[in-house]
């Protein structure tokens, strides 16, 4: 599974996949003997069905292995980040791969977009909270020099 994991990096990501596991797992039904072949062939993306190929040969029931992929993603943490721009998919495999190393293997990311941030992120991840914003740096700048700011802008003439 952790193999599956290095390549899913973000919330959308993992959904998508958990739904293609739940098709690889109806095709077990729908069809005659070749459903899970023709699932993986045409309804799955190829990476997914290479690497589910490659760890069928590991396992003798299909249907216990789908259903412990989708059990395993229910043990994965979320760190929620917004950014002030959409980030590129080179991007979000950077952030991603820093978050695997760094924090743990089975966290992924919930990507936000926020442009009135300005710049910089907002980052959270089990109940701490970081606000590296270039909006909050302006703000607490202005409420701590307010009266520096408006001192000058009187001597200016604008107020």
């Amino acid at each position: 599974m952790v193999n599956i994991l290095s390549k899913i990096a973000t919330k959308k990501d993992l959904s998508l996949f958990k739904s293609e596991i739940e098709i690889l797992i109806s095709s077990l039904y729908k069809y005659q003997e070749d459903g899970l072949e023709n699932a993986l062939n045409s309804e799955v993306r190829s990476w997914v069905a290479e690497e589910i190929r490659k760890n069928l040969k590991n396992h003798d029931k299909v249907e216990e292995y789908l259903k412990s992929i989708i059990k395993d993603t229910e043990s994965i943490d979320f760190i929620n980040i917004t950014l002030a721009y959409e980030p590129s998919q080179a991007s979000l495999e950077k952030i991603s791969s820093w978050v695997k190393t760094n924090i743990g293997e089975k966290i992924l990311l919930d990507i936000e977009y926020d442009p009135s941030l300005l710049g910089g992120a907002k980052i959270s991840y089990k109940g701490r909270y970081l606000d590296a914003t270039l909006k909050r740096q302006i703000e607490s700048y202005f409420d701590t020099q307010r009266d520096v700011i408006v001192s000058k802008l009187k001597s200016y003439g604008i107020l």
